[in-house]
């Protein structure tokens, strides 16, 4: 949310150059540009908080849509697919 959209594509199509693959984490608050505001906290907190949560969802599918040819996985498969993939090169 913090970093713009295309900054962002252009470092995740390095990583995925460099190592293919690339781990996206996103909280599920990021999406919900109606959650309850904490206007007590400091003035920092509240803007790493809250800038752009009305753009989150958008660029969330934007980002699904630009990167279709990936396979998205979950953490869990990827680690399977790793231990496997060293399983068999060690047998080799």
């Amino acid at each position: 949310r913090l970093i713009p959209a295309p900054l962002f594509r252009m470092g995740v199509r390095e990583i995925l150059r460099r190592q293919q693959a690339y781990l996206f984490y996103m909280h599920p608050w990021e999406i919900d540009p109606e959650q309850p505001r904490v206007e007590e906290a400091p003035r920092s907190f509240r803007f790493r908080h809250y800038v752009n949560l009305g753009k989150t969802e958008k660029r969330l599918s934007d980002m699904l849509r630009r990167f279709a040819d990936c396979p998205f996985v979950t953490c869990y498969e990827y680690l399977k697919e790793c231990a496997q993939t060293e399983k068999i090169g060690l047998m080799e």
